[in-house]
């Protein structure tokens, strides 16, 4: 069941999405935000990210921090009001799947960076 989604609150990228290898099992792209990754095509595994796009630079925090612009309208798609405003309607329990201050600096740039 996909969960309804109001915006995007993921960082966008501006690097071209390209598949850079690909067998029977698994694909291997550069994702928007400039990381590398390897997924498993059956399911069988998390995701595994090869090099992250944000390395542990200024020049390179800077760039990124264009990619979690708020005022981005890509942020929010067209009927994002009509949307939210039929959620709030419906009755059902609301959540906002905001992440983690952990969990955000771990997607970005890996974990061991993160206990420096």
């Amino acid at each position: 069941m996909e969960l309804p989604r109001v915006g995007h609150y993921s960082p966008i990228g501006d690097v071209e999405y390209k598949v850079l290898e690909e067998t029977r099992e698994t694909i291997v792209y550069r994702n928007t935000v400039g990381d590398i990754v390897r997924d498993s095509k059956t399911g069988s595994t998390v995701s595994h990210t090869l090099e992250y796009g944000l390395k542990p630079t200024r020049e390179s925090w800077e760039r990124f921090k264009t990619f979690l612009n708020a005022d981005d309208p890509a942020r929010r798609p067209d009927g994002w009001e009509r949307k939210a405003q039929a959620l709030a309607r419906s009755g059902r329990m609301l959540a906002f799947m905001g992440g983690s201050l952990y969990g955000w600096l771990r997607n970005w740039m890996a974990w061991s960076r993160c206990l420096c």
